[in-house]
């Protein structure tokens, strides 16, 4: 019998490291959704387990809110109605198909896409330009917003170079009619169309640059006000550049006249000019994690970083299960809070990586993205104290929303490259493909040799077979195919 109970012990300490294993690859399953995946795995483990109970759900809340037929509002309506004539079913039937063949119409105004698309046709661009420009007018919501930070859309991005390359592009596109698409936001909307109507004063143009929050409430006196506090608090800053304090000394000049004429100015622009589109199918992403800068009292700059929830349902366990004692109802709870872990667990991986990333990539938060510094997955995970492989995870599908825009989180990885710790692989593939550029009308086309030979004497020392590779990332021929 003694030999009987040990087999057994030994039965149950398998089965509880095969459980152990199948909880661990489950919660790295969840970890790597992305939050529209994550909102269907919670809908699904609600309707499969009864211990799990959905309290609210903020998608079903805003279809609520918008939702007019119900309430005392609705009521009055219906009263008032009553007064007129009544409608018979028969019209009621006919008024019902008439909004349906309405509402069956396809849209077939052209979409934003595509009106972009062709007045970019016209434009003197070269092939390269003219592709970026296209990337630009692919990354556009239906207002005309960015989906994605365009620095992330292409290597061409990246870089000194590269952000002088997205600025003159995302000029191109922003120029176009309408006027004011390729943006962040609605106020750079209005700061671009500004610029190019002319006749703007500097008090607008300083309002809609990145100080939009001032003009709420729309009143001059208080507009003033804002502006001082914010000017002798920043001026408290050493290192400014001297453009941003030239900036900061032309508000001392305002006055509420000056105000006033922003604000009547601004009622001119349009805050939606892709409105007269059609939408086309867009990919709406929403962040998963948020990174704001802030200022404190002694005038220095921290970042915070906060989960966003976006679409995703509040779960919990619910009560009725919690005071049964039956085998079934231990066993669902079980497997209840084993989810629930696995939800806490990817939230918690999530955001204490993307401290570690703010800390690492102080300087792209501070300054934008040309500032991008080497970053290993592995470096990250050896501080969270997990594997390099569940920060992969982590990273996948996963969005952070900060000043300078919308990126992937696995934006932030790059690799080191050469003995230069400034120096990205991002950053070298904007430097290969800025050579390629500049070379590429010669008879001869360069070698992979004498590409790293020409990187190196920008300080960028790596072997032929890196250029290799990085060339074939960038879909660039060899030379033997140029």
């Amino acid at each position: 019998m003694e030999g009987i109970h040990l087999g057994v012990s030994q039965f149950q300490k398998q089965m509880q490291v095969q459980t152990m294993s199948q909880r661990q690859i489950q919660s790295l399953e969840i970890l790597s959704l992305g939050s529209d995946e994550l909102r269907e795995r919670i809908f699904r483990e609600a309707e499969k387990n009864p211990a799990l109970e959905i309290l609210s759900d903020p998608l079903e809340n805003a279809e609520k809110g918008a939702d007019f037929s119900e309430g005392a509002g609705a009521r009055e309506r219906a009263s008032g109605l009553e007064r007129y004539a009544s409608v018979t079913a028969a019209q009621n039937e006919a008024s019902d198909n008439f909004q349906a063949v309405i509402e069956a119409a396809p849209d077939e105004r052209e979409t934003l896409q595509e009106h972009l698309q062709t007045e970019l046709s016209v434009q003197n661009l070269s092939a390269e330009k003219n592709a970026l420009c296209e990337l630009l007018i692919g990354n556009l919501d239906q207002h005309g917003h960015h989906i994605l930070a365009p620095e992330s859309l292409s290597p061409a991005f990246s870089g000194e170079e590269g952000r002088e390359n997205l600025g003159e592009c995302l000029a191109i596109v922003q120029n176009l009619d309408p006027v004011g698409c390729a943006v962040k936001d609605v106020w750079e909307s209005l700061l671009v169309q500004s610029r190019a109507k002319g006749g703007a004063n500097d008090a607008l143009i300083f309002l809609l640059d990145g100080h939009a929050d001032m003009l709420n409430p729309p009143q001059s006196a208080k507009i003033l006000k804002k502006i001082a506090l914010y000017r002798d608090g920043i001026l408290r800053l050493f290192g400014l550049p001297p453009s941003e304090l030239e900036k900061l000394e032309r508000t001392k000049s305002f006055t509420e006249h000056d105000i006033d004429e922003a604000i009547s100015f601004m009622k001119t622009l349009d805050p939606n000019p892709a409105a007269a589109f059609s939408s086309a199918p867009s990919v709406f992403i929403e962040p998963d994690v948020r990174v704001e800068k802030a200022v404190d009292e002694d005038g220095a700059v921290f970042f915070s970083v906060s989960l966003c929830r976006g679409n995703l349902p509040e779960v919990a366990i619910t009560s009725d299960f919690k005071a049964e004692n039956g085998v079934f109802a231990k066993n669902t709870i079980r497997e209840a809070k084993a989810f629930l872990n696995e939800i806490a667990f990817r939230e918690s991986t999530l955001l204490s990586a993307v401290n570690e990333i703010v800390k690492a990539q102080r300087a792209f938060f501070e300054k934008g993205p040309r500032f991008l510094a080497p970053l290993r997955q592995k470096d990250v995970a050896h501080i969270v104290g997990v594997h390099e492989a569940t920060i992969s995870r982590m990273a996948t599908k996963k969005y952070l929303q900060c000043e300078w825009g919308l990126f992937e989180i696995g934006y932030f990885f790059t690799n080191q490259v050469g003995t230069d710790k400034s120096t990205s692989q991002t950053g070298v593939k904007a430097e290969i493909e800025e050579i390629l550029k500049a070379h590429e009308g010669d008879k001869k086309p360069l070698s992979d040799q004498k590409i790293a030979d020409m990187l190196a004497e920008r300080g960028i020392k790596i072997a032929r077979r890196t250029v290799a590779k990085y060339r074939a990332a960038l879909n660039i021929n060899s030379s033997y195919s140029r």
